[in-house]
């Protein structure tokens, strides 16, 4: 995957020298949506390194996000900071493993689980595929769960 620099001029240039490996794994501290590129294009970009950014364009570009420990205020929470999941009432939710396939196992319908991530992959937004992890290759799409505020 390409690397880009931001000028002094907010232009992201393309880095000749190196690159990121394949499917490897990357933290990230800052975004750009819609930044210019050298080409009069825009695209959206993520830190990976000091004034290195990987481009959000490719379908296997994931982000993982590490969730935070939730407030004792409960009302007006946002999402990421929730810890517990429910299925949605009528729903037998199918469980992902890591790179978005279907297990074939399923988890009733009203069943809580607590999540320590959020997963989401795809090509644009919103993303192809969001998701909240309940064990080591685990995971339950977010459009069929509710997102609860205590564990």
């Amino acid at each position: 995957m390409s690397l880009y620099a931001k000028g002094d001029d907010n232009v992201f240039r393309k880095v000749t020298n190196r690159a990121l490996a394949p499917t490897s794994s990357w933290y990230t501290d800052k975004q750009v949506y819609h930044g210019l590129t050298e080409n009069n294009t825009y695209g959206n970009f993520f830190r990976v390194a000091t004034n290195e950014w990987a481009e959000y364009k490719d379908s296997n570009f994931g982000v993982e996000v590490i969730l935070q420990k939730l407030t004792a205020q409960v009302d007006n929470y946002p999402q990421i900071d929730a810890q517990t999941i429910t299925v949605k009432d009528g729903v037998k939710a199918p469980i992902y493993d890591s790179y978005g396939h279907c297990t074939g196992k399923t988890v009733p319908a009203n069943s809580s689980w607590s999540t320590d991530r959020l997963y989401s992959y795809g090509s644009g937004i919103p993303l192809d595929f969001i998701a909240y992890r309940i064990g080591s290759n685990q995971w339950l799409s977010y459009d069929d769960v509710n997102v609860t505020a205590t564990r």
